[in-house]
């Protein structure tokens, strides 16, 4: 082989080691982010909810106006779903928001650290 031909080769070499690293780098990216929005959706009373910002605004509204009492809430699926304390869903749905947040920061900061660490080795700037 003459040197032409290695130079070539590394370049070629270090492109598929980069093309990889992005590769991989994207679908933890994804993964991550599915995890989250499975950490993010709740079965209550046979109800399917999707736990956002809107929900937990609504459900503080509903809370201040029913007072813990039932209220009746449609699910994902647009079926209203009897909820019989609004306090006791209230702490449910915040709690599950934090918790789901919090170990996807803290996900996403790994992947960073790991990132910057690969990145460097692979020779990707």
């Amino acid at each position: 082989m003459d040197a032409t031909q290695t130079a070539l080769d590394e370049r070629l070499q270090r492109a598929l080691d980069t093309s990889n690293y992005r590769l991989t780098q994207r679908n933890q990216i994804n993964l991550a982010k599915r995890k989250l929005k499975e950490r993010l959706s709740i079965a209550i009373n046979g109800g399917q909810f999707v736990i956002d910002q809107q929900l937990i605004a609504f459900v503080h509204v509903l809370q201040q106006y029913a007072d813990g009492k039932t209220v009746i809430i449609n699910d994902v699926n647009d079926m209203p779903i009897t909820i019989d304390d609004s306090a006791d869903f209230m702490e449910q749905i915040v709690d599950a928001y934090f918790s789901a947040h919090n170990k996807y920061a803290i996900e996403m900061a790994t992947l960073t650290k790991k990132s910057r660490t690969s990145a460097a080795v692979v020779g990707v700037a």
